[in-house]
């Protein structure tokens, strides 16, 4: 087993990712969204709005990162405690945070 898929077998083991049955009929709606938001930023770039640009680029790695999760039938699952979103990654995992509300 990769490094990716032990990773991947301890989110699930921790409860950080979950099975979602329909995660593959949603895919190309996350990938329209990433798509758009990535598109927003270069378009922020341009006008010189960087940390605009930042938070949308934040937003388009979200939705990609969510569609291959969707992809293969699973789902982040937000973690109460801290509101953070996990993702498994080769070293670890990438972590998105929610800003406080």
């Amino acid at each position: 087993m990769g490094a990716i898929d032990q990773e991947f077998q301890r989110c699930l083991a921790e409860g950080r990712i979950a099975v979602f049955g329909d995660g593959p009929k949603l895919v190309s709606r996350q990938v329209e969204i990433a798509d758009a938001d990535l598109a927003e930023a270069a378009a922020s770039v341009s006008r010189g709005r960087w940390k605009w640009a930042t938070v949308q680029a934040y937003y388009s790695m979200f939705h990609a990162a969510r569609a291959l999760l969707y992809a293969r039938g699973f789902r982040e699952k937000l973690m109460a405690e801290s509101s953070d979103h996990f993702f498994p990654m080769k070293n670890g995992y990438f972590t998105i945070r929610r800003s406080p509300e």
